[in-house]
Formats: structure tokens, sequence, C-alpha cells
């Protein structure tokens, strides 16, 4: 279960829960959770871990709605597409 607020908490069916602290308000948009869902399916097939799938993507959302909005965004005027688009900028930060 993800519950979405100013942090993330990240519940699995074992009870073991995570929280993430990325994020800001220019996500509470229309499109943001469907750009959330897109990335845990996509990190669900990759690892097939279904905690850790949730938990980094809630991560990598989070991190690039921060990033944009850091560099070039205001939370008003993000937009779920944007989002998409600055995934590639914090993969490179895991490099």
């Amino acid at each position: 279960m993800v519950l979405k607020g100013p942090f993330t908490i990240i519940t699995d069916p074992s009870g073991n829960q995570w929280v993430n602290m990325t994020g800001n308000p220019g996500l509470a948009k229309g499109g943001s959770g469907d750009v959330l869902s897109g990335i845990i399916l996509a990190l669900m097939i990759q690892s097939g871990n279904l905690s850790e799938a949730i938990a980094n993507g809630c991560y990598l959302h989070g991190k690039s709605a921060d990033q944009l909005v850091e560099l070039k965004h205001s939370d008003k005027d993000l937009l779920a597409t944007d989002v998409i688009d600055g995934l590639a900028s914090v993969f490179r930060t895991f490099l």
C-alpha cells in the first residue's frame, strides 16, 4: 500500500513500512499517480521484488519532482509529463 501525502508511507503485506521523504506539492496534480504506477510496474518487471519496486519507485518519482522544482519548475507549473522527462536526470545521479 502506498499512502501519498507530505511524506509517502509504504506498507507491505507483512507489515513492514518505509517512509519516503522525496517529492513536493507539484505532484498533487492529475496524472502524477499514473506516472508513479508506471514507474513501480517497470521496476517490478525488472526486479520481481514488490516491496523494493514500490519503495524505489516512490523515491524516483519524488526525486524527479524535487530536481525539477529545484532547477526549472515551480510546484505550480510541474506536470506529470515533466516528472517522466526528469527521470533520466535522476537515473544519472546513480552513475
